[in-house]
């Protein structure tokens, strides 16, 4: 049944179309999207497509010179996972398809969507590697595929994304040790790599980072110190790593970062006494003393 009324759709947009060609899109975008509208119960979406519309009308599409460039359908009941037809919208720009019921992995097709400049899978069910193709979106500047199931180590090829201005790939399973050329990305503004199976050293790159903001290393199983070279982060505003391995102390001149409201060092191995003499006062430190070793909490 579902195969009948998807090809009633497609012969209806195909007709639509060819009755004002002035407003059609081209035949691969058009396509494209009546094939996720299939597989992934289009029927029942919240908001739904009507192929009587022309589709620059349809529900969080945006066309631009014939091309589709927007695909945003948050919390919009999607659900399986999605086809590799998603390829073939190679103009797209924006891609939010967050808070949904998306599973599976991602289509190796992915790899031909170079135009993107942002991506939001947030809490959706995605499985499987972040495939290092990603590392060609030489446009993005926000990737955020937090709150899902990827496994894996992180795409070193994250780090030659010289635009990326937000990375949240926080609450999934990666593990191994966070790249060092993450510090690449010097128009990083967030990082958000908490809640993971991360571990290994904090690599010295990331005090490379000078336009950071906020930087959540928390809940992983990271060990050594807090690299000396984070006291010259001057835009640093939020850094969270609690819940790791940590030891050590402060770096040496943290406190004369101007920026920094919230620095979180609960539950690592961190000398307690000499964390009280950066903060007597407890205005913006927050630590405890790590006693036993932690379980690594599963995701939300």
């Amino acid at each position: 049944m579902r195969k009948i009324i998807c090809n009633l759709l497609l012969s209806c947009l195909l007709l639509t179309l060819s009755q004002n060609r002035s407003l059609a899109v081209e035949e691969q975008d058009s396509l494209a999207l009546l094939k996720i509208f299939e597989t992934m119960d289009g029927e029942v979406w919240l908001d739904q497509w009507f192929v009587e519309d022309k589709v620059s009308g349809w529900f969080g599409v945006t066309v631009k010179d014939n091309r589709v460039v927007g695909l945003e359908l948050p919390e919009n009941e999607l659900f399986g996972e999605l086809p590799e037809e998603i390829g073939n919208l190679t103009a797209l720009k924006i891609l939010n398809l967050s808070a949904n019921r998306i599973e599976g992995e991602l289509p190796e097709t992915i790899k031909n969507l170079t135009s993107l400049v942002y991506i939001n899978l947030a809490e959706n069910y995605i499985s499987g590697e972040l495939p290092e193709s990603v590392g060609g979106f030489s446009h993005l500047k926000e990737l955020d595929v937090s709150f899902n199931d990827f496994t894996g180590l992180l795409p070193k090829s994250l780090g030659e994304l010289t635009e990326l201005r937000y990375l949240e790939l926080n609450n999934n399973h990666f593990e191994g040790s966070i790249p060092s050329n993450f510090g690449n990305d010097h128009e990083l503004i967030v990082l958000d790599l908490s809640s993971n199976e991360i571990g290994g050293f904090i690599p010295l790159e990331l005090g490379e980072m000078h336009k950071i903001e906020e930087l959540y290393l928390n809940n992983n199983k990271l060990v050594g110190t807090i690299p000396d070279v984070f006291a010259t982060l001057t835009n640093l505003e939020i850094l969270e790593l609690e819940d790791n391995f940590l030891t050590g102390m402060l770096p040496k001149n943290f406190s004369s970062l101007s920026h920094l409201s919230t620095v979180n060092v609960n539950n690592n191995a961190m000398n307690l006494e000499d964390l009280k003499k950066y903060d007597s006062d407890n205005t913006f430190l927050h630590f405890t003393y790590r006693r036993q070793k932690k379980t690594v909490a599963g995701r939300r």
